[in-house]
């Protein structure tokens, strides 16, 4: 969507920040926590994708979504949740895998991550966590007994993959990702 946001240092932690000049940001359709689809209205919006396409980019009037997830605060904060895509149910709880990936991330040092979700017949959906890397079985039980102690929600199982697919914009390709797991 171009420029949405700008942050600076008093922008809260985990937020990305107040609409950009001469942009506005609305969340709509919210649930019970307030969190909604992130809807923006600016002169700096695309036109189109340059190759493909995304079912979650939408128009209405002047406003654009990508899809993308949050809230905002009391003082005009945003705050990503994920893509709307990739929220998942887990035993009646709303995961944001891309909540996950970033814990995970701060826990390992690791520059980036991915978690693909499974159908599970009694939970609703699990997770598994994918790192990029050889196998490391003291990263996966250090990882297993973070998650655990700090209340997140763990992963079922941890994979390794090497080399660890990635998009040309050097994110995890969570298509390619999922196929291999």
């Amino acid at each position: 969507t171009s420029f949405v946001t700008i942050g600076n240092a008093d922008t809260p932690h985990g937020s990305v920040g107040q609409a950009y000049p001469q942009t506005q940001i609305e969340i709509r359709d919210t649930d019970a926590d307030g969190i909604g689809e992130i809807w923006v209205r600016s002169p700096y919006l695309f036109e189109h994708y340059l190759q493909g396409d995304s079912p979650h980019t939408r128009r209405s009037g002047d406003w654009m979504t990508v899809g993308e997830l949050g809230h905002l605060d009391a003082q005009g904060n945003l705050y990503i949740k994920g893509r709307a895509g990739r929220v998942i149910t887990v035993a009646d709880q709303t995961i944001y895998p891309e909540t996950l990936e970033a814990q995970i991330c701060a826990l390992t040092g690791l520059p980036f991550c991915a978690v693909i979700a499974r159908p599970d017949p009694v939970r609703g959906y699990h997770m598994i966590a994918v790192l990029p890397g050889p196998e490391d079985a003291k990263m996966r039980m250090t990882l297993t007994a973070a998650c655990k102690s700090n209340g997140l929600h763990a992963p079922r199982k941890i994979v390794f993959l090497d080399p660890f697919p990635l998009l040309l914009s050097g994110k995890p390709d969570i298509s390619r990702i999922g196929t291999v797991v």
